[in-house]
C-alpha cells in the first residue's frame, strides 16, 4: 500500500522537529525521584508483567480453592 504524501507539508527547521524523528530521545514511561533514589522505566517489561499476573491469578485461584 502506497503512503500518502502531503504536498503542502512544510519541512521542519532547526527549532521544529517531527514527532517521528528517530534521533529524538524517547520519554520514559515511569520516572520516580525520591531523595537519592531514582527509578526510570523506559519500556514496559512484558515478560515481568506476564509473570506477575500469572502468579497473582494462581494465588487468587488457590486461595479460593482451599478456603471453601
Amino acid at each position: 500500500m502506497a503512503s500518502r504524501v502531503d504536498k503542502n507539508q512544510v519541512p521542519p527547521t532547526n527549532d521544529q522537529h517531527l514527532i517521528s524523528d528517530a534521533t529524538a530521545a524517547a520519554r520514559p514511561i515511569f520516572d520516580l525521584r525520591c531523595g537519592g533514589v531514582r527509578v526510570t522505566v523506559e519500556r514496559i517489561p512484558y515478560g515481568l508483567l506476564a509473570l506477575i499476573s500469572t502468579a497473582s491469578a494462581f494465588a487468587v485461584g488457590t486461595g479460593n480453592w482451599f478456603i471453601r
